[in-house]
């Protein structure tokens, strides 16, 4: 790989296959081209058989991994803070696949549990039957944490005993007062068996807020069942979930291709039969104003592996942004807002309450959730005189993210820094964390800390200590404009999905990433819409490595 930092020039041969973006779907493409199997690209625009690929990925950013985004905190070196994507579950079999493929470690996760619940100023065990909200008289004869299963199945009779085709089929043809599945946001379906009451109580015990938000009904729907099945396992990366990628990057370029960083695409255009792409290197902004030594590359293909906000960015000029409908397809996802951060302590004060490993809380204030991660110590290999622990503070999305935004701006205030030095374990020299913990360390402004240690205090009822360190990362930011989309009402995601890999016919322009998927929000999202446009749009046979993939919904 060029070295991140550094800007090189790419050759004057033409690329077979252009890659913007080295994400998982950009970085993923790229290593089923070159690197898993003998096979590549059919069609008008192919190369020549007789070498190999010319492949190169062209990430904007001095890192890979796009929304995956792993460090190691300081004091510790076997746990991971995973500011992005941080799970994926036995249900995914190409992210399991691969996994596996890739050599990647990974870890069975022990059932996570809701340790403690702080809803309006109310602290509650986990099975609590009697919970401070006013429902309904019909409601009050269920378990409060069936409300939504039994308002879903009151309106579309057996839709929660199906999954997967089954469960696509019943989805496209179901209607509710006549009106398609789809064209219900999934709030609005809810409130027509749910009272207020019901409805908050399910969002405020929710760790993710945006799986409840008015989005497209249908796959709302499917992404709940998703998740309910039997047996279900989940699994983390040990050493980072972005070693997934950049495991990929590796092999890339050890297989002849290309990765360059600090490549920011600002347009494209046609130019015969090729895509002309026009790039700033080693630019500091985002958008085709942004500045940067200007690099032009010539393709046969050019895959966009980036999301809505990301392709807003580009120019919007060219014969795909000033195509009607394929505006329209980018248009269908919203994204969706996150803040997430990780406090490092000097011990496990949760213990103490009786709380952990790997459980959580719930609470109704901008907290939202915090998961007790883990203490350096207990983990396999570790020291165990060593307490540092490590605690997700805030899982934040929707209304909750923008709270934090007004204590982001460190124009408002300094970054934090521990006010008692002590707080800090002896073992900091020897175990630094990542290098680029820094950088996210330095975007936490000591207003947020504050106000987190003081939600933090109050949801569990004692004067928390102090963290020595903490890192954050707000994925509304560009490029990324949030940390997932979602397919907006009205939105038909089986025939998005399969259009937006070539947007446009007969031009060589092919997008993919989680944001146009069945399983967004996921790594699986990224690898599903990478391997139907390399199914459908490049020929690539289904790989032998994972479970039957299909192309089309």
């Amino acid at each position: 790989m060029v070295p991140f930092g550094t800007v090189a020039e790419p050759g004057d041969e033409v690329l077979d296959v252009a890659i913007v973006g080295a994400g998982v779907a950009g970085t993923y493409t790229a290593w089923r081209l070159l690197c898993d199997g003998p096979h590549g690209p059919h069609g008008p625009h192919a190369p020549p058989r007789d070498r190999p690929l010319r492949v190169a990925i062209f990430e904007g950013a001095d890192r890979i991994g796009g929304r995956l985004l792993s460090l190691k905190p300081p004091g510790m070196d076997r746990l991971v803070c995973e500011l992005g994507g941080m799970f994926f579950a036995s249900v995914f079999p190409l992210v399991c696949g691969l996994a596996t493929k890739l050599g990647i470690a990974v870890q069975s996760m022990p059932h996570s549990q809701q340790d403690l619940r702080y809803l309006r100023r109310v602290r509650l065990a986990n099975d609590a039957k009697s919970v401070p909200y006013n429902f309904t008289d019909l409601e009050k004869r269920s378990s409060p944490d069936d409300l939504v299963p039994e308002a879903l199945e009151a309106l579309i009779p057996g839709v929660l005993s199906l999954h997967g085709a089954a469960l696509d089929e019943k989805l496209r043809t179901a209607t509710v007062d006549g009106i398609h599945i789809a064209d219900w946001g999934f709030w609005n379906l809810l409130y027509l068996k749910m009272s207020s009451e019901a409805f908050d109580y399910t969002s405020d015990t929710n760790p993710d807020d945006y799986s409840l938000i008015n989005w497209n009904a249908a796959d709302a729907i499917r992404s709940m069942q998703l998740l309910n099945v039997s047996g279900l396992q989940v699994f983390h990366a040990t050493d980072g979930y972005a070693g997934i990628p950049q495991a990929m990057a590796s092999a890339v370029e050890a297989a002849g291709g290309t990765v360059k960083a600090k490549h920011r695409l600002k347009r494209f255009a046609m130019e015969g039969d090729l895509v002309r792409l026009e790039l700033a290197a080693d630019s500091r902004g985002w958008g085709p104003a942004a500045p940067g030594r200007p690099v032009t590359v010539r393709a046969r293909k050019l895959v966009l592996a980036m999301p809505r906000r990301s392709l807003e960015l580009l120019e919007q000029t060219g014969p795909v942004f000033e195509d009607a409908r394929a505006q329209a397809m980018m248009a269908s996802v919203t994204p969706i807002p996150m803040f997430k951060m990780y406090s490092c302590y000097a011990s496990p004060w949760w213990k103490a309450l009786g709380y952990g490993p790997q459980g959580y809380a719930i609470t109704d204030m901008p907290l939202r959730a915090c998961m007790y991660w883990g203490t350096e110590g207990d983990q396999p290999g570790g020291d165990p005189g060593n307490t540092s622990s490590l605690l997700l503070t805030t899982l934040d999305d929707m209304m909750a993210s923008s709270f934090w935004a007004g204590l982001r701006d460190p124009h408002h205030g300094p970054v934090f820094a521990p006010r008692r030095a002590a707080a800090a374990p002896a073992l900091l020299g020897a175990l630094p964390g990542s290098p680029r913990w820094r950088e996210y360390a330095d975007c936490t402004t000591d207003r947020i800390v504050r106000e987190a240690q003081r939600q933090l205090s109050e949801v569990h009822g004692i004067d928390v200590p102090e963290p020595y360190a903490v890192a954050s990362m707000n994925w509304n930011q560009d490029p990324f404009g949030g940390a997932a989309d979602f397919w907006k009402i009205h939105a038909r995601s089986e025939d998005v999905m399969e259009r937006m890999t070539q947007p446009v016919d007969g031009v060589p322009v092919y997008v993919c990433g989680d944001s146009f998927s069945r399983t967004q929000g996921w790594v699986e999202g990224a690898l599903e819409s990478a391997e139907r446009m390399l199914q459908t749009r490049f020929g690539l046979a289904r790989p032998t490595w994972t479970r039957d993939v299909t192309t089309t919904p």
